[in-house]
């Protein structure tokens, strides 16, 4: 009964603060946005067919993108994805940003306070991956806590870090920030990669309109077999009418990594799988203005109050072996209150540059700006090879100045001050709990109760040696929490929430749970557990 009730609370609150940050994004954004997609219209379409209207789909989006300079459009993917999932995604971006500024800022100063921001930093780019990659802040924050925890003595935690930071972006200089040591580690680490035997990444894929990506880099379609370099990685993988699906891999040298994607449908999905349909039975007029302002409402219900200013829909339909047929795309431009919606066709062919510019004409006709410097791309093997030099350093070889340790506060790095009620579980698996009476230096002295009855108060002192972790309760530890640390409060029903800090001041805490970003207020919490790192 206890595990319903918790279910309950948490599903209410991730569903209230998501209703909540929907509403404000709502509101928030003024300017009008851009929806473009390709359906393939086909009752059994071939996997060829499903490739080719793929290819069109990212085709689209990356023509506008060139054209307009912008990375803004509408949720980015055909408007199928869970648009709470999106903005959480995009917040958790935001907070990594902040969060490794601040690392970046004590690396000088204080390279073990550092040390704890980019571990924050690195976290929150990973949450937000799958969404919303930053590709040069994920990379430099790996790079930053790779050589700090190669400093702290954690050297082969430290390498795998740099690798992982490395593989983000292959070829990118390291950043000017880091000293010379630093950058000429990287360096090296970098060149070994390039000559250290490749690990195969086999990607089973349910669907050949499935979009590939590893570590942001579109890599293909489908089902694919790639050679990368020994590392770690984000794969991800998208497609229209289904949620994103992402993961981090391990590649090891010479051993293949196999990955089956399974991909959820998106509830809205069915209204989008018979829009070709309707639309290709409406003529030209009122009929196909009505069906693509009904369109448009759904695609504002789903993403913001804001009036989108243009859709464009393209319905493939195969003809052959599936690698072409013709596109009929329709448009409107909701900033006109008299706009009618047109309709256009193209051929579609089988190479990506006479695609490219059979798209470029279409969307041109319905007002988009295209770039006319923007090429096709040749490949969507993406992915960059290292480029590598013919003699290596080695990275043993290059000497890093050692991270001081953390300085101590008076309290000897106690998760708790005198009147806190802790739990302390100590090296040789002994439980206490009790109210701390005297904190001096690493000597923590407790009180505990007796087992007699009534029970009887004593008096323990324990030494931080002896501690393996311990937690500490109550209710005003809002000042003693960090961004990203790991909690699990107790309300004051009784029930308790499992989650990751977002913010925390003096009316509330929001914690990430699985459910959503949950806002507690400190008048409904009776005690706040976290975990010693």
């Amino acid at each position: 009964m206890v595990h319903l009730h918790l279910r309950r609370l948490q599903s209410f609150a991730a569903f209230a603060v998501g209703l909540v940050l929907l509403c404000g994004y709502s509101t928030a954004e003024a300017k009008p946005v851009v929806a473009l997609f390709v359906k393939t219209e086909a009752s059994k379409p071939s996997d060829s067919a499903k490739k080719t209207g793929a290819v069109l789909n990212w085709m689209i989006r990356d023509l506008y993108r060139k054209g307009n300079n912008r990375t803004d459009l509408l949720l980015d993917r055909g408007l199928f994805f869970s648009r709470s999932q999106a903005l959480s995604a995009s917040r958790w971006r935001d907070k990594a940003a902040g969060v490794a500024e601040e690392g970046y800022q004590s690396y000088l100063g204080d390279p073990a306070e550092a040390l704890r921001f980019m571990y924050r930093a690195a976290r929150f780019y990973e949450y937000a991956y799958t969404y919303a990659m930053n590709r040069q802040g994920s990379r430099k924050s790996l790079l930053y806590l790779g050589c700090l925890l190669y400093r702290k003595g954690r050297k082969k935690l430290g390498r795998r870090r740099l690798t992982q930071g490395i593989l983000i972006e292959p070829n990118a200089a390291p950043p000017t920030s880091l000293n010379a040591a630093e950058q000429q580690l990287v360096q090296a680490l970098r060149c070994q990669l390039g000559k250290t035997k490749l690990g195969t990444l086999k990607i089973k894929s349910r669907s050949a309109a499935n979009e590939l990506y590893v570590n942001g880099y579109l890599v293909g379609f489908g089902s694919m077999t790639l050679q990368v370099p020994p590392g770690e990685y984000y794969v991800k993988v998208t497609r229209d009418g289904y949620r994103h699906w992402g993961r981090r891999v391990r590649i090891r040298s010479g051993r293949t990594k196999r990955v089956s994607i399974y991909m959820r449908r998106s509830p809205r999905n069915r209204f989008y799988e018979g829009l070709c349909k309707s639309l290709l039975k409406s003529s030209v007029g009122e009929q196909l203005t009505d069906e693509m302002k009904k369109l448009g409402l759904t695609i504002k219900s789903g993403a913001s109050a804001s009036a989108n200013k243009l859709i464009w829909v393209g319905c493939f339909k195969p003809s052959g072996g599936g690698g072409t047929g013709k596109l009929t795309w329709f448009s409107l431009d909701f900033s006109k209150s008299d706009a009618q919606a047109i309709k256009g066709e193209v051929s579609v062919p089988s190479g990506n540059s006479a695609r490219w510019s059979a798209l470029s004409g279409a969307i041109q006709k319905a007002g988009i700006n295209v770039s006319s410097s923007a090429q096709a791309p040749s490949s969507f093997m993406m992915y960059p090879a290292i480029r590598t030099q013919s003699v290596c350093l080695n990275p043993d070889a290059i000497k890093l100045s050692p991270l001081l340790p953390p300085k101590q506060n008076s309290s000897g790095g106690w998760l708790a001050s005198v009147g806190d009620v802790v739990v302390v579980y100590t090296k040789y698996g002994f439980r206490l709990e009790g109210k701390v009476s005297s904190i001096n230096g690493d000597v923590l002295t407790m009180q505990v109760s007796e087992g007699s009855n009534p029970p009887e108060l004593r008096s323990v002192k324990i030494h931080r040696k002896m501690v393996k972790l311990h937690w500490g309760l109550g209710k005003a530890q809002h000042k003693g929490l960090h961004v990203g640390e790991r909690l699990v409060v107790r309300s004051v029903h009784g029930l308790n929430v499992v989650g990751v800090v977002v913010s925390s001041n003096a009316k509330a805490l929001r914690l990430k749970t699985r459910q959503g970003v949950a806002t507690l207020a400190w008048t409904s919490i009776q005690s706040v557990i976290k975990r010693d790192r």
